[in-house]
């Protein structure tokens, strides 16, 4: 049930999801921070011995990610999920205004693409240095980050991460850097027949609802369980409302979308009940 409705107000089935690999780094160049007109030169300096790291993970000009084997198992769209990616809605304005930005120029398909089927790399947050009041000219000792990957189709885990602790070695037995890994939850997809899908539809639509179908959630949740460990296909049905700010300030479902979700999960479990 994780997740929001479509933009245009209908509900949304979903047949897979994207996973998601974290990392946190901290990096050491000094027991404290220094002047840097005494130690500038002669002292490494924390924030840029970890930029000089991410341009080994990352290729800020092409905006791909470098680490071996880590496109493997990445996969275009098919021509029945850009099927439904065309019945999706696309409102550039609401989806400025819902997210608070002004979104980079694409098209429709590139928009779905870029959320459904293509890998990403984020940096969640940083800490490092003197950023308060006034200035204080040091050289920082010490930075903390969180970095990300949201993976999809059949990208591996397990190989991403060897790419990883083999980049990150050398720092590590030098005493400059260490790691932890989070969030290792590979992405996930479900083979689900058209009857069924149509089956859902159909009942969702005789309680005066719309049901869309989006191939796989932009986001990660665990449904590898299912499909890789208990081997069932698995299905999402987000039910709160589009503008929810989602994992942000005042997260919240409305009356309305919380009345509907009752009756969208009453009505197609009542359907595949009857089908059997």
């Amino acid at each position: 049930m994780d997740g929001s409705i479509s933009s245009s107000g209908k509900h949304v089935l979903r047949l897979g999801c994207r996973g998601l690999l974290g990392f946190h780094v901290q990096i050491q160049t000094g027991s404290h921070s220094n002047h840097s007109g005494n130690t500038g030169n002669i002292m490494s300096n924390a924030f840029i011995e970890f930029q000089k790291i991410l341009n080994q993970i990352y290729d800020f000009d092409t905006d791909k990610v470098l680490l071996p084997h880590f496109y493997d198992g990445v996969k275009e769209p098919t021509t029945q999920q850009m099927d439904w990616i065309d019945k999706l809605p696309f409102n550039v304005e609401k989806i400025n205004k819902s997210n608070g930005f002004k979104m980079k120029a694409m098209t429709k398909q590139d928009y779905y693409a870029n959320l459904m089927f293509r890998p990403t790399f984020n940096v969640s947050g940083i800490m490092s240095g003197y950023t308060g009041q006034g200035v204080k000219t040091i050289v920082p000792n010490q930075l903390t980050a969180k970095v990300d990957f949201r993976l999809v189709g059949e990208q591996n885990v397990t190989e991403i991460e060897k790419g990883i602790k083999q980049l990150f070695k050398p720092y590590v037995d030098s005493g400059l850097l260490t790691f932890t890994f989070y969030h290792q939850i590979p992405p996930s997809t479900s083979e689900i027949n058209l009857d069924t899908i149509h089956l859902l539809q159909k009942s969702v639509k005789n309680i005066g609802e719309d049901l869309v179908v989006e191939p796989i959630m932009p986001g990660a949740v665990p449904n590898y369980v299912w499909t890789e460990l208990i081997h069932k296909p698995v299905i999402t049905l987000p039910l709160a409302n589009f503008d929810q700010n989602n994992h942000s300030f005042n997260e919240n479902i409305s009356v309305k979308a919380y009345e509907s979700g009752i009756n969208i999960v009453s009505a197609t479990t009542q359907a595949l009940s009857e089908r059997g």
